[in-house]
């Protein structure tokens, strides 16, 4: 944006008999600034809103993380983020329960009362219902008085179900024996109200200390499974909550795995390898423009969640691998986007399998393209005429002020603009796009598409830019970027180079997807 207004803006100080000097020094010092800015009134703003954020969170920790709780309950994720965070501040999250959840998250003590609405399935109404029975009387004895007391048309039995799973109607016996016993003590709560509807009192409504005499037990049925439970919670409540699947699988995976997900606040985990054990938590199947199946898989391990990618190659091959709720062993190479950050796969072991192998045998499973290999230093040297070859260097565009896109990411900040100079055209032209070697002096270049949208080019350019730097090697790499609408391209040099390899092509066609990139390899006169 800053570069659009470039020549009005020495065109005026020129105007006003300012050095040119000084009008490039002072819009110079302006460059950084409109990476991110805004006014001091504006930075007041932020500034005190911060402290008082963290202010409330260091000696109101309990209500503060409840109140971020209420404010994110609709978002799974932001609430298995806060869960995390109550867990390293030592903060109990107690589970749901009938007898003393109200409709929001709210403080219990030192710990925090999870709430009904955080239940999928359980709506305002029947949340009301539920407490308006717990605050009219006594605790309710059994499982049909229960259900005698609130308000069935609200409380259904599909709400019930879901209280029962998450264990908030535990008091009465576990969920195995709830889910069986539910439509019994359904159609008995009904019937009672019917009769108390219809001025009717039974035997045991006038001789209160019979209560519960009618009433059957519950039936004796097998507790269910640890599993079970955490995937109803999981399913239900968008967390686990009482315990974590992976607190039994990690150590049994710890010899395999090299990074957490939480460790992925710390930069210095871009672009690396990376092995993790973790828990499927979703699978969101997408397809690319050439009609390939790829996925974008949620995981989690006990510092947190994250999304990894898996490509159409990958997928194919590993499809059957990814199941919700099963261990899974990943490994590939990081990529950060903005604060985000992902895994794009290259290989996976089911745990299920990887538990019948040998160690070395799982090790030879888990294999990263590029992991050991030794890179080139890249050298310094200028490149001849810019490293551009004839034909491709912007028409009109003014060697003093290269123009940078209006549109581009953040990731190619290593780039530097070349400035067009008049070349001659580079003999020993190379059209093959996927020669097996390279001569010395080489430059890969790469064309974006000026036919696609901003969103597709800025994907495009952040797929190429993880591969890039996923390679450091000797061979230089020169990116063409659409400008003005897409009727030119800005060619801008890299400080990094690439290690090429006879592979390198196709993948960036095949992660690109269609014909989203043009790829030239040109070598220098012999």
């Amino acid at each position: 944006m800053l570069e659009s207004v470039r020549a009005d803006f020495y065109k005026g100080a020129a105007t006003r008999g300012v050095n040119r000097g000084a009008v490039e020094q002072v819009f110079k010092l302006m460059e950084p600034f409109a990476e991110y800015g805004f006014n001091k009134a504006h930075a007041t703003c932020y500034g005190l809103i911060a402290y008082q954020t963290a202010y409330l969170k260091a000696n109101y920790t309990v209500e503060y993380m409840t109140s971020v709780l209420n404010a994110f309950r609709s978002k799974e994720e932001k609430v298995a983020a806060a869960i995390a965070e109550c867990r390293r501040l030592s903060i109990p999250v107690l589970p749901p329960d009938v007898d003393f959840s109200n409709l929001d998250f709210e403080p219990e003590g030192e710990a925090i009362r999870f709430g009904l609405l955080g239940i999928k399935s359980v709506g305002a109404t029947a949340a009301e219902s539920i407490v308006a029975a717990r605050e009219a009387g006594e605790q309710a004895a059994s499982l049909q008085e229960f259900c005698e007391r609130i308000d069935l048309r609200l409380a259904n039995k599909r709400v019930l179900e879901a209280l029962a799973k998450v264990g908030a109607l535990r008091r009465f016996g576990h969920p195995a024996q709830i889910l069986l016993a539910l439509d019994d003590a359904i159609s008995g709560g009904s019937s009672a109200q019917r009769e108390r509807a219809a001025g009717q009192v039974g035997l045991f409504d006038a001789m209160p200390e019979l209560a519960g005499a009618g009433i059957p037990a519950l039936p004796h049925v097998t507790e269910a499974s640890t599993r079970e439970r955490l995937r109803w919670e999981r399913e239900l409540m968008g967390v686990y909550l009482s315990d974590h699947p992976m607190n039994a699988l990690a150590p049994a995976m710890q010899p395999y795995v090299g990074t957490f997900v939480g460790d992925f606040s710390d930069e210095s985990y871009r672009d690396e390898t990376a092995t993790l054990g973790a828990i499927v938590l979703s699978i969101r199947q997408m397809v690319t423009k050439k009609g390939a199946s790829m996925a974008i898989v949620t995981v989690e391990d006990l510092t947190g969640s994250m999304e990894v990618v898996v490509f159409p190659q990958v997928w194919e091959s590993t499809k059957s691998s990814w199941i919700e709720g099963e261990g899974i062993l990943i490994a590939g190479r990081t990529e950060q986007r903005g604060e985000e950050w992902s895994v794009l796969v290259e290989s996976v072991v089911p745990w299920e399998e990887a538990s019948r192998l040998n160690a070395d045998a799982v090790r030879s499973k888990l294999t990263v393209s590029s992991g050991g290999r030794r890179y080139a230093k890249r050298s310094v040297a200028p490149l001849p005429n810019g490293g551009i070859p004839a034909g491709m260097v912007p028409e009109g565009m003014e060697t003093s002020a290269p123009l940078m896109p209006e549109h581009a990411p953040a990731e190619f900040d290593a780039a530097v603009a070349v400035e067009a100079q008049p070349a001659e055209p580079l003999a020993g032209a190379m059209s093959n796009p996927d020669p097996a070697e390279i001569p010395a002096g080489a430059v890969l270049h790469i064309k974006f598409k000026a036919r696609q949208s901003v969103e597709e080019t800025i994907r495009a350019m952040e797929i190429v830019k993880g591969e890039l730097r996923a390679r450091p090697g000797a061979t230089r790499v020169v990116v063409h970027i659409p400008q003005g609408g897409g009727a030119q391209l800005l060619p801008m040099e890299q400080r990094n180079g690439v290690a090429w390899d006879a592979g390198l092509p196709a993948i960036l066609r095949d992660r690109v997807g269609g014909d989203g990139i043009e790829l030239e390899l040109i070598s220098p006169a012999i």
